[in-house]
């Protein structure tokens, strides 16, 4: 599959699918517009932290990565090393992110 092993800031682009974190330091990953050509609504992305710090993902033009009712705000999230916290998956509305995670 395609992926992406980033190296500290990665920005995603409109054809990748899988980002795939492994740098030996803290790292920042923006998503791209969600409004943007070759986005739009529907487009998904899953980001994965296999390393052993912490990764942010950060929105653009302020858009937001709604999680649940409490967190629907939040402009960038972080991804832990901890498997209950080590992955994300984004689907855009074609107007901001939607994240879906696996809490355990």
């Amino acid at each position: 599959f395609p992926s992406h092993d980033t190296s500290g800031t990665y920005t995603i682009t409109s054809s990748d699918k899988y980002v795939i974190y492994s740098n030996s330091t803290t790292g920042t990953i923006t998503l791209p517009d969600a409004t943007s050509s070759g986005v739009a609504k529907g487009k998904e992305y899953i980001i994965k932290n296999i390393s052993a710090n912490s990764i942010t993902i950060n929105t653009t033009t302020s858009q937001k990565i709604i999680v649940d009712n409490a967190n629907n705000t939040a402009t960038s999230v972080t991804l832990g090393i901890e498997a209950s916290n080590n992955w994300i998956r984004v689907i855009s509305d074609g107007t901001q992110w939607f994240g879906f995670r696996a809490l355990f």
